[in-house]
């Protein structure tokens, strides 16, 4: 059992990865609180253009977000972290910002369209669940969400202009938001590294 222990020179030898690690935390922190501001000034942009130009360089970002997860998710990999979860969120940036680069037309509306389809969905399994449980506990509530969820899902789907720009203001704040909480823990781990 005590041989399980680490010793004094193996966590002081740990300290270099876990140091390069809050670096990669931070770096991503800072890439997705700019995506997301780049998302929120994009919302005011005058031109399609301009839009258009805005979407290539948050796709630009999302690459690199990617980019920088694939190398944080392969390193803890390697330090014995086995999960595939941890290759989703980067391989999703990685396919999204690759897409909104060489098309950015049809990236926005592929986006607008599958969150709607989603959306709907949920929204019509949400309203099924609430009707198969009238008299429980919060039951109402699952009901008010899903014609929400729903009506939100249509909105998307037959008016995308409108859902497209509500989607910018809402991913952009929660983008800066992400990006906020990473650099934040990237600077608490370094000052618990010291």
């Amino acid at each position: 059992m005590l041989s399980r222990v680490p010793s004094l020179s193996s966590t002081v030898s740990l300290s270099a990865p876990r140091s390069r690690h809050a670096n990669l935390v931070l770096l991503d922190g800072v890439m997705l609180a700019l995506v997301g501001v780049l998302l929120l000034v994009g919302v005011m942009l005058p031109r399609p253009s301009l839009i258009a130009a805005m979407i290539q360089g948050v796709g630009f970002f999302l690459v690199l977000v990617g980019a920088v997860g694939m190398v944080s998710a392969f390193r803890l990999h390697e330090a014995g972290l086995r999960s595939l979860l941890l290759f989703v969120g980067p391989f999703l940036a990685l396919l999204l910002g690759f897409g909104a680069i060489f098309a950015p037309e049809i990236a926005a509306e592929s986006a607008v369209q599958v969150f709607g389809a989603l959306a709907t969905a949920g929204g019509i399994f949400q309203i099924v669940a609430a009707l198969s449980l009238p008299g429980r506990e919060h039951w109402g509530l699952l009901l008010v969400n899903g014609v929400l969820t729903l009506g939100a899902g249509l909105v998307m789907i037959f008016s995308p202009g409108i859902a497209f720009m509500v989607m910018m203001i809402f991913f952009g704040v929660q983008l800066l938001f992400l990006g906020a909480h990473r650099i934040r823990a990237a600077l608490r781990l370094r000052r618990l590294l010291r």
